[in-house]
């Protein structure tokens, strides 16, 4: 097998990425498989590994891709809300946050419940904590800058939050016609406990 130069390695990384987030989002993890990819791409099986470990590590890149993009709208959002009381900027992230991700049709396939254990099985334990990591790192400074109470460890209130984001994941659950009152007050209840008022405080 000849190898690749830098330019090709990018041209067929993108493109991996782009057949990857087609398939996945439409057939899910587990009914797309490396031989489709591959053959979408015009590499054989065995260059995939090349670029990737697994077609889970893919599917988790293409995930990080989609959390940063709502990352990016969460804190233009953050700049909006300057003028607004902490309480209610956080509320708004946290509604804002699910929206966004509900919007995504990976995220979509996500929540259907086939693909998560798959996927929590098949990657590194690191990767895992890496990702929390990078969680952290986004939350910890905008729950400080909206005066996280001295009551709660800051990794308790990130750890709060990234519970909140799993909702999406129990939609059915929670039941359809409650969803998004549920989520409301979810929100709601979470600002008030992370963030004092004036008085509070």
């Amino acid at each position: 097998m000849r190898g690749f130069s830098t330019t090709e390695k990018d041209a067929i990384r993108q493109k991996l990425f782009r057949e990857g987030r087609e398939r996945f989002s439409q057939w899910g993890l587990k009914k797309t498989s490396i031989g489709e990819l591959t053959r979408a791409v015009g590499i054989s099986q065995g260059a995939f590994y090349l670029f990737f470990s697994s077609k889970e590590e893919l599917y988790f890149d293409l995930l990080e891709q989609e959390q940063a993009f709502i990352q990016q709208e969460l804190l233009r959002q953050v700049e909006e809300t300057e003028k607004i009381s902490p309480r209610s900027a956080l509320k708004q992230f946290l509604v804002r946050g699910l929206t966004l991700s509900a919007a995504s049709p990976l995220l979509h396939r996500l929540r259907q419940g086939e693909d998560l254990p798959q996927l929590l099985r098949k990657l590194p334990s690191d990767r895992l904590a890496s990702h929390q990591a990078q969680d952290d790192t986004l939350l910890s400074p905008l729950l400080q800058q909206w005066g996280l109470t001295n009551e709660i460890d800051p990794d308790v209130a990130c750890g709060l939050i990234r519970g909140f984001f799993t909702m999406m994941l129990h939609r059915q659950e929670i039941g359809e016609e409650v969803y998004e009152q549920t989520v409301e007050l979810m929100a709601e209840s979470i600002a008030c406990r992370l963030i004092p008022t004036k008085e509070e405080s």
